[in-house]
């Protein structure tokens, strides 16, 4: 089956400004898998200040479990971020997140990126369809993400 580049683009609002949005969302541990409302679990290693790997197993609905190792990298004085997938499903599909201010005490996170999947159907209109779906996916995972947010800020 061919390799094909599903690109999307999402964005949250999150009303925290944009360091805390930042230090929030980069503050990478073992309970993240759930704050997707997921199980599984999660490996942090940090090889720098500003670079880590994070090594997911996530249980799917089925029982099933996914594994993959991401190459993180941490742009604090731009409040951005990349991560690379190193294996996995979704094997070196790159990521990338920015969060900029929006007033004194909000901000938006750009999360876009292309993912590269295995795909049955390769043609212009099925990737478009595809892209869609993870874009949708993404959006949903990311306003579970700002409500774990708020709730750690109130």
């Amino acid at each position: 089956m061919p390799t094909a580049t599903i690109p999307f683009r999402v964005t949250q609002a999150f009303p925290v400004s944009a360091a805390d949005a930042y230090a929030w969302a980069t503050d990478f541990d073992a309970k993240d898998i759930a704050l997707f409302g997921r199980k599984g679990r999660r490996k942090v290693t940090r090889l720098t200040d500003d670079t880590l790997i994070l090594a997911d197993t996530i249980v799917q609905d089925d029982g099933s479990k996914v594994s993959s190792k991401k190459l993180v990298h941490l742009y604090p004085e731009r409040l951005s971020w990349t991560s690379t997938h190193l294996d996995g499903p979704t094997k070196h599909s790159q990521l990338f997140y920015e969060i900029t201010p929006r007033g004194k005490r909000g901000s938006e996170l750009t999360y876009s990126g292309h993912r590269l999947e295995t795909v049955k159907d390769a043609t212009p209109r099925a990737v478009k369809a595809r892209s869609a779906e993870v874009t949708k996916m993404a959006g949903g995972a990311w306003k579970k993400l700002a409500a774990a947010l708020v709730a750690d800020h109130r």
